[in-house]
């Protein structure tokens, strides 16, 4: 490859950040100091009690030219109440120096919905840690967008976006045909439209399925939801 192509690539490529990822096992005695032997998890006190922490997530973020940060997310059971399972999930900041991984923040929150994460630019330098995130209990299947903006002083949470509902699976086949359907159906898909916006807007793609009376049909229907962020949060465009 050309030295000036493969110079204007490293330039311009953004996540290859020259840092490695550390295995889960530097990451939990860098934020616990003691692991467990399986190397795979950390028991930490949080309230007199002790909890079973493992690494969830994962990834480099590029804060400037000059600082790069390992943004963490480490997660213990707590108990199971009306179907939810509710955890312990400490975001964490990790910074590498002189070859190790130093631990500059974190912050542990009681919530009982389990996902998936990931990192995504949400508007002009703007950063958000995105939880994507579902749920089975009290007879229904929830799904919601948890939107946590990254800063220097850690993640503070600007938005919870409900996308998926369905109580389908949970009610009886049998209804008379006049009967109203109590079933209740919708699912959705989500994008951040870039702007010239300090934050952008977050558009969502729903569909719903309406029945008909004793549940023998339904008519899929569609629309879309804006989000904005008012300068606090995002709330629904109403």
């Amino acid at each position: 490859m050309n030295r000036f192509f493969l110079s204007l690539f490293i330039l311009i490529g953004g996540p290859a950040v020259a840092q490695t990822i550390p295995h889960d096992s530097l990451i939990l005695k860098s934020i616990y100091v003691h692991i467990n032997t399986d190397k795979r998890s950390a028991d930490y006190k949080y309230e007199d009690e002790i909890y079973t922490f493992s690494v969830v997530y994962k990834e480099l973020w590029k804060v400037s030219e000059k600082e790069t940060l390992l943004v963490v997310v480490t997660r213990a059971p707590l108990h199971n109440l009306h179907g939810h399972f509710w955890n312990l999930n400490t975001i964490c900041y990790l910074k590498e120096s002189s070859k190790l991984w130093k631990t500059i923040l974190m912050k542990t929150e009681e919530d009982y919905l389990e996902g998936e994460y990931r990192l995504m630019q949400i508007g002009a330098g703007k950063m958000a840690l995105l939880g994507d995130c579902s749920s089975t209990g009290n007879h229904h299947f929830e799904r919601s967008l948890r939107i946590k903006e990254l800063t220097s002083k850690g993640a503070a949470s600007i938005g919870f976006v409900g996308l998926d509902y369905s109580n389908e699976a949970f009610i009886s086949n049998e209804f008379k045909e006049n009967e109203p359907c109590p079933i209740n159906d919708v699912r959705s898909n989500y994008e951040f439209v870039k702007s010239g916006k300090e934050y952008f807007d977050l558009v969502l793609t729903q569909e719903e399925a309406k029945y008909t009376e004793g549940c023998k049909s339904h008519t899929p229907t569609s629309k879309k939801l804006v989000y904005t962020h008012d300068g606090t949060r995002y709330e629904l465009v109403k």
